[in-house]
Parts: C-alpha cells; sequence; structure tokens
C-alpha cells in the first residue's frame, strides 16, 4: 500500500495507531530488515515531542553502556552547544553515562552519588565561580573510614584573599601560633609580600616575649630594645647603621675569645672605641686576682706601624703606697708601675726591688718621707749610683725580663 505520490504530499492521521510495534521501517534497502518503532504498553496519557531540529535520535541503552561521541555530539548541538537543566534532567531518567573527550557545557549542573572530575593527574579542573557554602570541602583523605577534614569558611565580611606560597610544607593552624589572651587583641603577625619577612605587629605599649619552655629568654621591648639572656653569633660581623653600644648599667658585658680573636675596626678605616660619654670615670678590668696573663698590645708583625698605641688625653697611672719599716727589706713590685714610698724607721734603711711581671713594665718610686733610705745598685737593680732620696725625689726604672735599669731621677 502506498500513501501519496509526492514527496509533498501530506498525510494526516486523527485516530490512534494501534499496536506494540506499529510502524516497522525498511529503510532505503529492501532487505527484510526493519527497523520497528516499538510503543511500551502507556499508563497514562503521553507526549513525545520532536525538536525543531536535524540530527540523530539518541538510543536508551539500560543505562549499561555510554552514549557514543557521535551521540554526545548531537547532545552538544541542544541550545547552541548547552544542554539546559531541564535537558540534562531528562538524559538523567534515562540512566545515560558521557564519556567523551569533547568538550561539554552545562548551563547548570547537580550529581548524585559518586562523581569524579578527571581521570588523570595532569587533568586540569578550573573553578571560575563561586563555591558556595560554609564547609564547602571535605577531605577523607587516604583512608576511606567517614573521618573527615572540613575546609571552613567564615562568612566574609568582604573580599578576602588567602594566598598559597611557592613552596612546600604543612599549614600551621591557631594552635600552633599563640598569643597569649592577655595581647590576642594587641598583636598581629602577618606576611610582608614586599621582602617575605614575617612581621609581628605589637599596637599597644607591650613587650614581645618570647620563652623557651616559660622562661624568657628574649624580649623586644616597646621602647625598641631587644634584650637577649645570651647571643651566639656563627656569622663574622656584628653591626649597627649608627652605631653599637653595649650597655652594662646593671651587669658585666663579658666578651669570650676563647677559640679566635677580637677584632675592632679594618685596614681601610680608624674605628675608635668609645667608653661612656658622661662625667664619672669608667673602668675596664683585664684580668683578675687569679689570672697571671697580662694585656698585650699589638701594632702589626712587621711592626711598621707609627705606633701600637696612641693616647689622645692624660696617661693616668694607678698610685700604689708602701711603707718600709725596718733597716732592710724587698719592696713587693708585682704588677704595679707607680709606687709611694713611706719610711717609717728612724735610721739607716737599704731597700731592694722584687721582680717584675713583664719585660717592659715600667716603675716610677716617689719618696714621701725619708730618714736615711736607700735603694741599692746591685742585685737585680741597676742604678748608676744608689738612690738615696730625700722627700718628693723621683726615680724611673723600666724591668727587662731579669733586672731593674735606671732610666733617669729626679731631685725635687
Amino acid at each position: 500500500t502506498t500513501l501519496g505520490d509526492a514527496a509533498t504530499d501530506e498525510i494526516t492521521v486523527t485516530g490512534e495507531i494501534l499496536g506494540a510495534n506499529p510502524l516497522n521501517f525498511e529503510g532505503a534497502t529492501n532487505d527484510d530488515v526493519y527497523t520497528t518503532l516499538a510503543i511500551t504498553d502507556p499508563s497514562g496519557a503521553n507526549t513525545i515531542t520532536f525538536p525543531d531540529a536535524s540530527g540523530t535520535v539518541a538510543l536508551d541503552n539500560n543505562g549499561t553502556s555510554a552514549l557514543t561521541t557521535a551521540e554526545v555530539d548531537q547532545l552538544e548541538n541542544i541550545g547552541i552547544n548547552t544542554i539546559s537543566s531541564v535537558q540534562w534532567g531528562h538524559l538523567g531518567n534515562s540512566n545515560q553515562g558521557i564519556a567523551t573527550t569533547d568538550n561539554v557545557t552545562f548551563a547548570d549542573l547537580s550529581t548524585t552519588g559518586n562523581t569524579t572530575l578527571g581521570n588523570a593527574a595532569t587533568d586540569q579542573i578550573t573553578v571560575t565561580g563561586e563555591i558556595v557554602g560554609g564547609n564547602p570541602l571535605v577531605f577523607e583523605g587516604a583512608t576511606n573510614d567517614d573521618v573527615y577534614t572540613t575546609l571552613a569558611v567564615t562568612d566574609p565580611s568582604g573580599a578576602n584573599t588567602l594566598t598559597l606560597p611557592d613552596q612546600s610544607g604543612t599549614l600551621a593552624v591557631t594552635a600552633d601560633v599563640t598569643l597569649d589572651a592577655a595581647y590576642g587583641q594587641n598583636a598581629t603577625i602577618t606576611a610582608d609580600d614586599t621582602d617575605g619577612n614575617l612581621v609581628v605587629n605589637l599596637t599597644e605599649t607591650t613587650d614581645f616575649v618570647i620563652q623557651d619552655n616559660g622562661s624568657p629568654f628574649v624580649t623586644a621591648t616597646d621602647a625598641g630594645q631587644f634584650d637577649v639572656d645570651n647571643i651566639r653569633l656563627d656569622g663574622s660581623t656584628v653591626a649597627g647603621t649608627t652605631g653599637l653600644n653595649l650597655d652594662a648599667s646593671a651587669n658585666n658585658v663579658s666578651i669570650d675569645a676563647a677559640a679566635g680573636s677580637i677584632n675592632i675596626g679594618s685596614d681601610a678605616v680608624a674605628q675608635p672605641i668609645n667608653i661612656g660619654t658622661g662625667a664619672s670615670n669608667r673602668t675596664i678590668t683585664m684580668g683578675n686576682a687569679s689570672q697571671t696573663s697580662s694585656v698585650v698590645v699589638n701594632s702589626d708583625a712587621t711592626n711598621t706601624a707609627s705606633a701600637a698605641a696612641i693616647v689622645n688625653g692624660g696617661l693616668a697611672i694607678s698610685n700604689y703606697t708602701e711603707t718600709i719599716t725596718g733597716t732592710a727589706g724587698t719592696l713587693t713590685v708585682a704588677n704595679r708601675s707607680f709606687i709611694t714610698i713611706t719610711d717609717s724607721h728612724a735610721g739607716a734603711t737599704t731597700f731592694s726591688l722584687s721582680s717584675g711581671n713583664t719585660a717592659g713594665q715600667m716603675l716610677v718610686l716617689v719618696m714621701a718621707s725619708s730618714d736615711g733610705i736607700t735603694l741599692a745598685d746591685s742585685g737585680n737593680v741597676r742604678l748608676s749610683v744608689a738612690w738615696t732620696p730625700d722627700a718628693d725625689d723621683t726615680i724611673t726604672l723600666i724591668w727587662n725580663g731579669s733586672s731593674w735599669f735606671e732610666l733617669y731621677r729626679s731631685a725635687n
């Protein structure tokens, strides 16, 4: 039976087409191989709408296989490369999966059940929109045991940016970086984007203290001072842009160079060492009573400098007083260079000198009062003649390591 004899003929069916397989299509080749349009017995009135578009019908594979690339291409042509939520809902109702290397764009997408984004470590996932929710990301970890780490986001009051640095490491939580409750609102810890420094900013007149198991050992004061119990410098330079001050107002400042030397200044620049600026005297103690070593001032190894030490101002030598009590005796010099002698013995007295400490030691003797006292030219004392002073007379000697040699004397 042939209905119509031209492609322009119109056939109108106003009644029902009966049967579970009402239409069979032979195709272009008459080979008794058919495509049958089968109708599931409807439970109610259904409407199937053919869109105003050309294309290939997508078949239902009962959810057991994915759409082919050609079928996905047809889906992509729906709505100008965009599948609407309604269209995607229809596809979801047919339990269809999609496996394709083509790009598919969705206007709105909601998935249920397990969802995998990407199938290789090199796949790239780009999120250009907002990730919504107070707990938008939940991480299971390596073990699927329903114990999670949740990335929680406090509702922002403005635009905030969290920057992940270009380095590997472990994120620190608030329990790792703590500020005492009393100072929690008075201090901030920030990263300086300009030079990468970690900045601790004290907004109140408080000190910043670093403790070791509860014991403070570093304090940055609000006055701009840095107090440290002990400083170990493994580098080679300690410098101040406007000067380096050591304040020993309450305690001692000790410099220990047991394993090396302490160098002040350089070959290129004359560096002054200033000790105190007030009216009171400043005392530098080198060694103590239990130490026999000396402090040596050297110029250089070849002795080509103009002087080993230059003193601008007065040079004062401490004065010690010794009293001669008998007819003979030895005056103990030790490490002293200026001794005033008092003669308490009525009658002639001859005395000698003990050895000096170091070759080159100078000794000035001043006679305060005399009643026939004499320093003999004998033993370890080498004089032009014996020294028999009157009051206020002086003699100056130098120790060469074995004897005292007279330099000059003055009868005053």
